[in-house]
């Protein structure tokens, strides 16, 4: 029984996303302006890293603010990120992380929609551009390649999205979240490998 326990506690430890950094956008690097009012935060956020880690893949989110009216949705902590979307518009943003062809992985992740047309898209992908280097841009990016995790979408204020055992259909290299029909708010992501391998096991043959 001894070893067991030993074996599935080196299993946790194996499947851990270790890459994965600031989960709840609280590391900025710039001051504490209110976005959407005269005089607000800059309007690029995500460009040139003052976001730690996490970059713009489509147009120009922003950043919430604890005190902010608007702009003071959080769901934990004193930042989330504010994705703008409408008919021609969708904000996106993305960091990058190593997903494995066939591994499984859980995924949790809090949304705020403000309208009933609110819907977050999150995919896996490869090839996604930082809109730093080529300017800031609108238009929906073709990544080298991308898988769908979930397209889902949100009522109104905060809801948990969470997601276990899915599986990554071939190496992906970066995790994508991007606003379709009306704007939202995302905080707390969290992405780690399932260490269910009977289930996965099941799901692949599945």
């Amino acid at each position: 029984m001894k070893y067991l326990i030993t074996f599935f506690l080196t299993l946790n430890l194996a499947y851990a996303v270790c890459a994965q950094s600031n989960t709840g956008f609280e590391n900025v690097n710039f001051g504490n302006l209110c976005r959407g009012i005269a005089g607000g935060q800059e309007a690029n956020p995500f460009f040139n890293d003052k976001v730690v880690d996490w970059k713009s893949a489509n147009g120009s989110p922003q950043i919430n603010f604890s005190g902010c009216d608007p702009g003071g949705e959080r769901h934990f902590g004193n930042y989330s990120a504010f994705l703008n979307a409408s008919n021609v518009n969708r904000e996106g943003i993305f960091q990058n992380l190593n997903f494995t062809m066939s591994q499984s992985y859980n995924i949790s992740i809090f949304v705020y929609g403000y309208s009933s047309s609110s819907k977050v898209v999150i995919k896996l992908a490869t090839g996604l551009i930082n809109r730093d280097d080529i300017g800031a841009a609108y238009v929906l990016p073709s990544p080298t390649k991308s898988q769908l995790v979930i397209e889902q979408n949100l009522i109104g204020g905060w809801q948990e999205i969470k997601l276990n055992d899915f599986i990554a259909d071939e190496n992906y290299s970066q995790f994508w979240i991007y606003a379709d029909g009306n704007s939202i708010a995302v905080d707390d992501v969290i992405i780690d490998e399932s260490c269910c391998i009977p289930n996965k096991i099941y799901q692949n043959v599945y």
